[in-house]
């Protein structure tokens, strides 16, 4: 435990989390144009092409299964249609797409747990993606993004730290690890 009372199960875990620079990271910010030491290529977002995290995380919940029922409230696509991955609080979260953020960004006005952290929907050409329990924002509702660009970093709901990630239209398990 260190001393904001957080809990990690490696000191890399705990780096990512409270900031500092882990192995896999070189400490620049991740998503924008600044280039890796000496390789003079934009370092990506994502752990891999069109995944949503900046590391592989674990697949916790699946469209239609446990908080995701097609049968129980909230019956939306944000919510019945989504994966949840878990990773460390504070992993970079990435569009997986290019796109546009939608209006509806920041907390919701909830106090279940279920509901906790923040939020925002990307709006691509041909599908929605509704990123959910994030502890920080990147970006602003309206503005346009790339693919890989940097949007926030990953929190916690419900005492789970992990990405809950909904497709409108398309596969969610397709952005699963």
């Amino acid at each position: 435990m260190d001393p904001s009372g957080l809990t990690f199960t490696s000191p890399e875990e705990s780096r990512e989390v409270i900031g500092e620079v882990s192995p896999s990271d070189d400490g620049e910010p991740a998503g924008d144009a600044r280039s890796l030491a000496g390789r003079g290529k934009p370092r990506p977002c994502a752990y891999r092409a069109g995944y949503p995290l900046g590391r592989r995380g674990t697949l916790v919940g699946r469209p239609g299964q446990g908080t995701h029922s097609y049968v129980t409230p909230p019956n939306n696509w944000q919510s019945d249609r989504a994966i949840d991955i878990r990773v460390p609080v504070g992993t970079r979260v990435c569009a997986v797409f290019a796109g546009r953020i939608g209006p509806r960004i920041g907390p919701l006005d909830s106090s279940n747990p279920r509901l906790a952290g923040l939020r925002l929907t990307l709006v691509g050409a041909t599908d929605e993606i509704y990123y959910a329990h994030l502890s920080k924002l990147r970006v602003q509702a309206n503005q346009t993004v790339k693919k890989d660009q940097l949007l926030g970093y990953s929190g916690t709901a419900n005492g789970v730290s992990h990405l809950h990630l909904g497709v409108r239209y398309g596969d969610a398990l397709a952005y699963a690890p």
